[in-house]
């Protein structure tokens, strides 16, 4: 693919949320770097999404893309992305955000630095959610400092449970890939990036599988939104009936479809999903990398949620015998991943006191001016801006 050099793509995919994307596109065009495109991709949306947009589109760095038809959410992304001109691209939800001088700070960050991605630390912002009761709620991060790291290790760390998926090199809020990375990653999987339904995991693992190493910073330059659109939002809100989750324009418009060796993705835990992005990049690796379905059951079971975890172990006992796998092997883990998560979690509270990194530490701000992405924002930018200023 040709690109831009020193140009970053920021792609908003969106379907009928104007009431967010108009305070995302906010945090993105008071940007003042020059060197920044805005997406906004509109999945065919009614007449209120354009007009949101042509309410900023004075910007000239701002460009209106929209498919044919209504595409599920991973081929949506791809449509997205095969406009995007940018040597740099990432893809932000329309209830995301960046914080102010995001775009300056991400080139100072590869400025002189041989990486082909970056991620980067989320702040995030519960929008006030009326219909469940919620109030706004912020969580800043305070961390600086940046990384250098090995793809493979943290891809298996992830994959034992061991680290969120989000640490690793993914193209979504706060992470950014080169458009090389982008065009390799098609070439080997049939002229697609996104490979899975789930297309955030999804991207984390394929980059991870492509690239040797990538830069991880402590400091946050983006804004994870949570609000009543969102797939998580709407699926708890579905009160875990699966018929109605199963409803969810998520699954019914997905063309590609969970893996078939693990149901359907209406029954899940992060394992799973994690385990079905590897399972899609198969064109990406050379072998299984020790990877087993037997622990990736098992997994799947250990980290169910409370509520889940009766439907979660029943799934994982079928798809043992739909896939051969001895299930009494399965159950065997269980006890063994429960302590093993145990001694993780308490080791890297030992390893964090020990040695120093710039994780620095988590300021909860619940504030009931904070209405939404925007807002989030500016405040970030105040504490911020007086931190700085006592330093």
């Amino acid at each position: 693919m040709t690109f831009q050099k020193d140009l970053l793509t920021v792609i908003v995919p969106t379907k009928e949320r104007p009431d967010t994307l108009k305070h995302c596109l906010r945090t993105l065009v008071e940007q003042k770097d020059p060197r920044l495109q805005i997406i906004v991709s509109d999945n065919v949306s009614g007449p209120e999404t354009k007009a949101v947009f042509d309410s900023f589109s004075s910007d000239k760095r701002l460009k209106y893309i929209r498919p044919e038809s209504r595409l599920g959410m991973s081929e949506h992304y791809d449509f997205a992305l095969s406009h995007a001109d940018g040597e740099w691209v990432t893809i932000i939800g329309d209830d995301d955000g960046l914080l102010p001088d995001a775009v300056s700070d991400f080139f100072e960050l590869i400025k002189g630095r041989d990486v082909k991605a970056v991620n980067t630390c989320q702040c995030k912002f519960y929008w006030p959610n009326e219909e469940q009761g919620r109030s706004s709620k912020l969580t800043i991060m305070t961390g600086s400092g940046v990384e250098i790291r090995e793809t493979k290790p943290w891809l298996m760390r992830v994959l034992r449970g061991n680290e969120k998926f989000i640490a690793l090199p993914y193209i979504y809020t706060g992470g950014f890939v080169h458009a090389d990375v982008i065009d390799e990653i098609r070439k080997k999987s049939g002229g697609r990036f996104f490979s899975s339904m789930n297309p955030d995991i999804y991207s984390g693992v394929a980059v991870a599988l492509t690239i040797d190493h990538y830069l991880y910073s402590w400091k946050p330059l983006a804004i994870a939104g949570i609000s009543k659109h969102s797939i998580g939002a709407a699926a708890s809100t579905a009160a875990w009936v699966k018929e109605d989750i199963k409803n969810l324009p998520f699954y019914t418009e997905s063309a590609i479809g969970y893996h078939p060796a693990l149901g359907n993705g209406v029954v899940y835990t992060i394992p799973m999903d994690v385990y079905e992005s590897f399972l899609r990049a198969a064109p990406l690796r050379k072998d299984d990398m020790g990877i087993t379905m037997e622990d990736q059951l098992a997994l799947s079971i250990v980290h169910a949620a409370e509520d889940r975890k009766d439907d979660v172990y029943a799934l994982c006992k079928t798809l043992a015998k739909q896939n051969g796998v001895d299930f009494a092997k399965v159950e065997q883990q269980l006890t063994l991943l429960k302590i093993q998560t145990r001694v993780t979690r308490t080791a890297k509270n030992i390893i964090r006191g020990i040695f120093r990194t710039g994780e620095g530490k988590r300021q909860v701000v619940k504030d009931p001016a904070i209405r939404n992405v925007y807002d989030a924002a500016e405040k970030i930018r105040e504490i911020f801006k007086a931190r700085k200023k006592a330093a």
